[in-house]
């Protein structure tokens, strides 16, 4: 996906790209919730902007975002929430 996303936003010179990191929880078995820690939306932002910025992207363009709101989790599809969302903007 990240290389469709480098394709995309090199071919059509990007005016602006905007990476959001989202946080997950998980429901278990036991009825108990399972929740990523605060820091890691953050961390998987930076990572994809850090992967694009190193395969040649400009980083000037890029708005890293981030959420640590956590969405209530079912325990079926709770893996849907841990998730890196890439707006770019031709």
């Amino acid at each position: 996906a990240l290389t469709d996303i480098f394709d995309y936003a090199t071919k059509t010179n990007a005016r602006r790209i905007s990476i959001m990191g989202y946080r997950g929880a998980s429901l278990l078995s036991d009825g108990s919730v399972m929740t990523e820690p605060e820091s890691l939306p953050e961390e998987r932002a930076r990572e994809v902007a850090s992967l694009l910025a190193r395969a040649g992207l400009d980083n000037r363009r890029t708005k890293v975002d981030w959420s640590t709101g956590v969405e209530t989790p079912d325990g079926v599809g709770d893996w849907h929430a841990r998730r890196v969302v890439v707006h770019v903007e031709p």
